[in-house]
């Protein structure tokens, strides 16, 4: 049952932002950041990007041009869409990429990348979607009953498919309608620790924050609504800082251009 957004929603304040040419040593406005997703390990935030296929590295402080800042990886032309960190155990980084074709079928893509963010396994998910822009948009990892799992959302209705780890591959175990009505769904974020989620819409300008049931895969009660300040129309990936604060990256597009940003609740 998709959440009624009618009603005045509360408003994000932003506490911090950056485009991220200048979190960069030695680049500038000329070079090109298509922020498509983003995560948290520690102090740092991770983001992948469209047309890159190096993932950027950046202390949560947002500080400009820092040694602590980096990108890591070469390439172009990745078609990253979101990443996600599997914190249990030694860590590793899940992307998402867009739909892969094999013999004459669309089907999404997870990379597999160790701490490091070299890369490990490269696997597709036997799911068939209609088109090559049509794998997953948002990734998030949580682990239950002692199993890792995955949860991918597809951008055009917010359909979120649940991915069971079985070796290095990923096996379809169901499908979790979006809750919320969105124009768009950009990206999600899961606190494995709270089981609260952020799902964001570009079209909408907005966020829904609500949690997912302990015992099923469903979501708990109907969650709340918050819209950007005006101009966040490019808003492509959101992850967990703590339990009000949330860091989010922007595309290329009119509004607040290939940045990162932090936001409270």
């Amino acid at each position: 049952m998709l959440e009624d957004l009618q009603g005045t929603n509360p408003t994000l304040t932003l506490v911090d932002e950056k485009a991220v040419y200048r979190l960069l040593p030695g680049y500038d406005r000329n070079d090109e950041f298509e922020a498509s997703g983003i995560t948290r390990r520690g102090d740092f935030l991770y983001v992948v990007f469209d047309e890159r296929k190096a993932i950027g590295r950046f202390h949560r402080g947002l500080y400009t041009n820092s040694a602590l800042n980096t990108l890591i990886g070469s390439g172009n032309d990745s078609n990253h869409e979101a990443i996600t960190l599997d914190s249990h155990g030694t860590p590793n980084f899940y992307v998402a990429v867009e739909a892969v074709l094999r013999r004459g079928k669309y089907y999404p893509h997870i990379k597999e990348y160790d701490e490091d963010l070299d890369l490990q396994y490269s696997n597709r998910i036997d799911y068939e979607v209609p088109s090559g822009n049509k794998g997953f948009e948002g990734l998030a990892w949580l682990r239950r009953d002692d199993e890792d799992y995955l949860l991918g959302m597809f951008e055009s209705d917010g359909t979120i498919v649940v991915l069971q780890q079985d070796g290095h591959d990923w096996d379809v175990v169901t499908t979790i309608d979006a809750p919320v009505g969105f124009g768009d769904y950009s990206d999600l974020a899961v606190d494995p620790d709270t089981l609260r989620v952020a799902i964001t819409s570009q079209l909408d300008g907005k966020l829904w924050v609500g949690a997912l049931s302990p015992s099923s895969w469903a979501f708990a009660g109907t969650g709340v609504v918050y819209d950007f300040p005006a101009d966040y129309d490019e808003v492509e990936g959101v992850t967990w800082l703590d339990a009000t604060t949330i860091a989010t990256c922007t595309d290329k597009g009119a509004g607040k251009e290939q940045s990162v940003q932090i936001f409270r609740l």
